[in-house]
């Protein structure tokens, strides 16, 4: 399968005569009753892929005569289109990744009904994905209601072919399975089958479920580690990944009551009990938080497992994996947050009043010290402290501060651009702030400019009393956040 071939608009209509034939896919028979495969198998493959490339809609497309079944899919509830005049047939046609940055500059796409009319499809992007024989059995794609000029980065690229590759590993170890299992039915209806190829076959079905908790966790886009939990000994086999999570030495085994111990403590509740796990009645599939020996920080987790059985059924292992779930768990905090921001500056009645709770929005979310906003007088070259927030550990600042005092800061915010800085002592070019900053209780800083007509008129600050290693989805959310006050600033 080719890895990364980016498709440009110019060579789109050499697509449109491209005849994709149907039946030309691998046939589907030999991988078993797909639809209640890919559940739970696929949809972690489809939420890696929109959340890699930022896109509302992910699709692992399976390649049904001139039909697509979505086996897995996120933000639609469409389980078949139609192939004709969709942007998976120029990827199967051409048997190469197709980036489609307008789908309604494309001759064949525009067609759509779904790129004419709603829900106005306009950015694709999809990887082939080849059987073992390299047969086109379908693709994985990713959709945008936005126009996308840039196309896909070189990150966004390598990491849809990497999950490409991953599906149709899931698909080929399926394939196996299913073909395993043909076996054996026939060597029951003919009797053949003897107490040594029985004890043979369960062991190489236990062998393919391992197998299949170690490509389940290859193929997600990181942070996932595996463990298996012996429910007889109680010992956990954990893989160096798991360790990282959960911020410990790595180490092979951990015991069950050592493991417990990590589980936030409003979370032990949600943990099954051994007795759960043998009858059958636990969950399998579990998000909760864990606190990290290292740093004691929290973290959340999703878990999940399947069950290892012995000979009479009885459960014996929980083998899974174990996946860092934090980003995912605060963009949905952050979001709720910008929403409650909105609608604070709605309902607030003064300046003050909105400036004030929206600021405490932004920095309870962040878990930071101060937030404000400080309007800015070019003239006179200062900044005068308008309404802010803080936390009850550190003292509030107002009044006004001149540009003198921050003379670096002040002229950087003049470019419109946004100031980052994780620590006061790591750029030398704060040398001389440092002891005005540090006065203010301040190590760590955002600076977001507010610009009209291309003068910088304020700024909102936020404030850290520690070094902080600022990631790109906070700085994200405070330029977001930042530009819903500046807009009820201005109303």
């Amino acid at each position: 399968m080719q890895d990364r071939v980016p498709v440009q608009e110019a060579d789109l209509e050499t697509l449109s005569s491209s005849a994709v034939q149907p039946g030309n896919s691998a046939g589907l028979g030999a991988y078993g009753d797909l639809e209640a495969f890919s559940d739970l198998d696929l949809d972690d493959l489809a939420i890696a892929a929109a959340s890699l490339c930022r896109t509302p809609i992910a699709l692992v497309s399976i390649l049904d005569g001139d039909q697509l079944w979505f086996s897995a899919r996120v933000g639609t509830d469409q389980t078949y289109g139609a192939l004709e005049n969709s942007g998976c047939a120029a990827v199967i046609a051409r048997r190469a990744p197709v980036v489609i940055t307008d789908m309604m500059a494309d001759p064949e796409t525009r067609r759509n009904s779904l790129v004419c009319g709603a829900p106005g499809l306009r950015f694709y992007a999809g990887y082939p994905l080849f059987t073992a024989e390299n047969e086109i059995f379908g693709t994985l794609c990713v959709v945008d209601l936005q126009k996308r000029p840039q196309g896909l980065s070189q990150r966004e690229h390598d990491g849809l072919a990497a999950l490409a590759r991953q599906t149709m590993r899931l698909m080929e170890l399926r394939r196996e399975t299913i073909a395993q299992e043909r076996r054996l039915a026939a060597q029951q209806l003919r009797r053949k089958r003897v107490a040594r190829e029985a004890r043979q076959a369960e062991a190489e079905r236990r062998q393919a479920r391992e197998k299949y908790a170690l490509h389940q966790a290859a193929g997600a886009a990181g942070g996932v580690g595996i463990y298996e939990y012996d429910l007889v000994s109680g010992d956990i086999t954990v893989s160096p990944e798991v360790c990282r999570i959960i911020g410990m030495p790595v180490t092979e085994v951990v015991t069950a009551p050592q493991w417990a111990q990590r589980v936030h403590e409003d979370d032990k509740a949600r943990i099954p009990l051994l007795s759960e796990l043998l009858d059958g009645s636990a969950p399998l599939k579990l998000e909760y938080r864990i606190v990290r020996d290292d740093d004691r920080k929290e973290r959340w987790v999703l878990r999940q497992g399947v069950l290892d059985r012995d000979a009479s059924g009885r459960p014996v292992r929980l083998i899974g994996t174990l996946q860092d779930i934090t980003p995912e768990k605060n963009a949905t905090s952050r979001l709720t947050t910008l929403l409650a921001v909105e609608d604070a500056l709605r309902a607030a009645t003064t300046r003050r009043q909105a400036l004030t709770e929206a600021c405490e929005l932004l920095g309870r979310r962040l878990e930071v010290q101060r937030v404000g906003f400080a309007a800015i007088t070019m003239r006179d070259e200062v900044f005068t402290i308008d309404h802010g927030w803080c936390s009850p550990d550190v003292p509030p600042i107002s009044g006004v501060f001149t540009f003198q005092t921050f003379r670096r800061t002040s002229n950087f915010l003049r470019s419109g651009a946004v100031l980052i800085l994780d620590d006061l002592s790591n750029p030398s070019w704060m040398e001389e702030e440092q002891e005005a900053c540090r006065a203010l209780g301040v190590e760590a800083q955002i600076f977001v400019p507010k610009m009209d007509h291309g003068e910088l008129t304020g700024c909102l600050f936020v404030h850290s009393a520690t070094p902080r290693d600022w990631t790109l989805d906070e700085t994200s959310f405070i330029r977001t956040g930042s530009d819903r006050i500046f807009t009820a600033l201005d109303e």
